[in-house]
């Protein structure tokens, strides 16, 4: 433990104006200035949802790409945003071995990993090969934040805070993890990345025993997976199922999924188009967005948002799970006497923002002093980290 505790302050001791000097100027001494005077091609490799991002960011900042890159066949030398898509082993033979090439696949669930991506495409010739972290730290404005990327600067500023994050985990391999994600954060240091967790996201038998009469609350129940996951594996456990989905067209998918259910289960799960926030209220939301749809101040629909406390005065949740586009905080705010009462099993999501990696895990300390808390992460390079709270009674042993 003091080892990772020296690490963390080794991690924070860097002068935050190295820091900020790093964030400004490590893109372009990456690519030896060379993009500045765009004489040197840019490429994007991957031409998904955050390749036509990054791309937008950098037509509105008057930066030229000549080119997309993809490794999917359907996309090869087909258009995208008015751009071609190259197979990676043309960009060499079109554009020469000196075009930098940014790495725009970065994602939840995906099994991309960095390494691997930029192992391919310098042993195809290419000469700089970078993540798009480094683009998106030079160019804070236009990108970020961006889930859990924002200037590695932030991290420093907020030095006692991310020190008492790490002392509010109660086991050595939660503080590994975080000082590899603080690590990364700071220094894109791909390679120390640990791979995901095995096993079920959430329902982790190692970590606390199911209740025979489990009221299980799903924050962000999306089209019916996780509560398809609860059944499957406690399916004998289930007590009663609270389903939180305020994306419309996803809540319809919900309540489309539960109606297939026997009976029996059914009607123990209560369907909700609530979001989960601090009080009862209406939100602007972000909708249609599939997985990555959120309260946002520039929401296309408005949508009720109710607090935990009030929702489930009936019946007290025993194991929350809250995966909610970066509404967490608010949602455990609206939750914190359920908590402190019911004493229920808590699995959090703390990716989407990048100080919630420190801020979850302290809330949750400080809310219920004697709880474990553990940090696991089911996804590559920072995503799906999840912040657990167990009472002491329900933990494995």
């Amino acid at each position: 433990m003091d080892d990772l505790r020296r690490e963390l302050e080794e991690l924070l001791a860097e002068p935050l104006a190295e820091v900020q000097a790093r964030e400004r100027t490590g893109f372009e001494r990456a690519t030896e200035g060379r993009t500045e005077g765009r004489s040197v091609p840019l490429v994007l490799h991957g031409a998904g949802q955050l390749g036509r991002r990054t791309l937008a960011g950098l037509r509105a900042l008057g930066l030229q790409v000549q080119a997309f890159s993809d490794n999917s066949a359907r996309l090869q030398h087909q258009e995208v945003n008015g751009l071609p898509v190259l197979a990676p082993a043309e960009i060499v033979s079109r554009l020469g071995p000196d075009a930098v090439v940014v790495v725009s696949v970065w994602g939840s669930g995906s099994g991309h990993r960095f390494e691997r991506t930029r192992a391919q495409l310098t042993q195809l010739g290419l000469r700089t090969v970078l993540p798009v972290a480094a683009l998106y730290f030079a160019y804070p404005e236009q990108f970020l934040p961006h889930y859990s990327l924002d200037l590695p600067s932030r991290i420093i500023q907020a030095a006692p805070a991310v020190r008492a994050g790490f002392e509010a985990l109660s086991d050595a391999a939660s503080r590994a993890e975080y000082v590899r994600q603080l690590r990364f954060r700071l220094h894109l240091d791909f390679e120390q990345l640990a791979p995901p967790a095995p096993g079920p996201q959430y329902f982790v038998r190692s970590l606390f025993s199911p209740r025979a009469d489990e009221v299980y609350l799903d924050c962000g129940a999306f089209e019916g997976d996780t509560v398809a996951s609860f059944l499957e594996l406690w399916n004998q456990q289930l007590g009663w199922l609270y389903a939180l989905e305020p994306d419309p067209a996803t809540y319809a998918k919900l309540c489309e999924y539960v109606a297939t259910l026997p009976a029996a289960v059914r009607e123990r799960i209560q369907t909700l188009p609530v979001a989960a926030w601090s009080s009862s209220t209406t939100l602007r939301f972000d909708a249609g967005s599939g997985l990555s749809s959120a309260a946002s101040q520039h929401g296309t629909v408005e949508v009720a948002a109710r607090s935990i406390d009030e929702l489930t005065q009936g019946r007290p949740p025993t194991l929350i799970k809250m995966d909610i586009e970066g509404a967490e905080p608010q949602a455990l705010q609206g939750a914190a006497e359920s908590i402190r009462r019911g004493r229920p099993v808590l699995a959090i999501c703390a990716y989407h923002v990048q100080d919630h990696l420190w801020t979850i895990p302290a809330y949750l300390r400080a809310l219920v002093p004697d709880y474990e808390i553990r940090l696991c992460t089911y996804g590559e390079e920072g995503w799906d980290i999840v912040c657990y709270g167990v009472p002491p009674e329900r933990a494995t042993a």
